[in-house]
C-alpha cells in the first residue's frame, strides 16, 4: 500500500510541473500575440498618419500648377506636360513644402491621362477593384452633380471599407476649389484621375491632377 501511494504522489508531482509549464508556455504566446496585435496596430496607425490627406493632395496640385505657370512653360502635348509637371514636382523643395513621398512614384502615362480627359471608363478595367466599384465610377461619370453620389456610396453594403473609402474621397477631391471655373464634367475628370492614381502613390495624385488641369485649360 506504502508502494502506491509513493506512486500516486511522484505521479501528482509530475502531473503539477507539467500543468505549471503548460499555463507558462500558454502565458508566453498569449504575450506573444498581444505584443504582435499591438505592433499591427502600431503600424497601421503610423501609416495612417503618414498619409497625405486628400486636402493636402488638392494643396499640392494646385502649387504645382502654379509653379507650372510661373515658369514660362509652353508645352502642347500631354506627354510634354507630364514631363514638366513631374521634374517640377521632384525638385527637394517641392517634395518638402508638401511631406510628399517619391517612393512608389510612377511616371504618368499619357495614354492613361487622355482616357481620362475622355472619361473611357475602360482604363480601369485591368484593376483589381470590384465590379461593384467600376460600377458606380461609371454611374457617376454618366451621371450628373457628383455630391449626390456621396450617400449612395455610403449605404452600399456591397462595397468593401477599402474601396467605399477611395470613392469618398475621390469625390471630396472632385470638390475642392481649384480656381478654375470648374463645372460636373470638370469634376469628373478630376474625380475619375484620383481613382486611377491613388493606387500608385500620393505623387502621382498631386501631378496627374495638375496635368488634367493644364490640359483641360490648353
Amino acid at each position: 500500500m506504502r508502494v502506491n501511494l509513493d506512486v500516486a504522489f511522484n505521479l501528482y508531482k509530475t502531473m503539477k510541473k507539467f500543468l505549471v509549464m503548460s499555463v507558462s508556455l500558454s502565458m508566453l504566446l498569449t504575450a506573444c500575440s498581444v505584443e504582435s496585435d499591438s505592433e499591427k496596430i502600431a503600424q497601421n496607425k503610423e501609416q495612417y498618419l503618414n498619409e497625405n490627406s486628400v486636402s493636402d493632395l488638392a494643396n499640392a496640385a494646385l502649387d504645382l500648377e502654379r509653379i507650372y505657370n510661373l515658369s514660362g512653360i509652353n508645352n502642347t502635348s500631354i506627354s510634354e506636360v507630364i514631363q514638366a509637371s513631374q521634374d517640377l514636382a521632384m525638385s527637394p523643395d517641392f517634395i518638402h513644402a508638401h511631406a510628399l513621398k517619391t517612393s512608389g512614384y510612377i511616371s504618368i502615362d499619357a495614354v492613361d491621362v487622355n482616357n481620362i480627359l475622355v472619361l473611357d471608363g475602360s482604363i480601369l478595367e485591368q484593376s483589381s477593384y470590384s465590379l461593384v466599384f467600376k460600377n458606380h465610377v461609371v454611374d457617376i461619370i454618366d451621371g450628373q452633380n457628383i455630391q449626390d453620389f456621396k450617400e449612395i456610396i455610403k449605404v452600399d453594403p456591397r462595397l468593401p471599407f477599402s474601396e467605399k473609402k477611395v470613392l469618398l474621397d475621390a469625390i471630396d477631391f472632385s470638390l475642392i476649389p481649384n480656381g478654375h471655373g470648374v463645372d460636373d464634367e470638370w469634376r469628373k475628370r478630376k474625380f475619375m484621375g484620383y481613382v486611377v492614381a491613388q493606387k500608385i502613390s500620393g505623387l502621382n495624385v498631386v501631378i496627374t491632377a495638375t496635368v488634367l488641369n493644364i490640359a483641360m485649360k490648353q
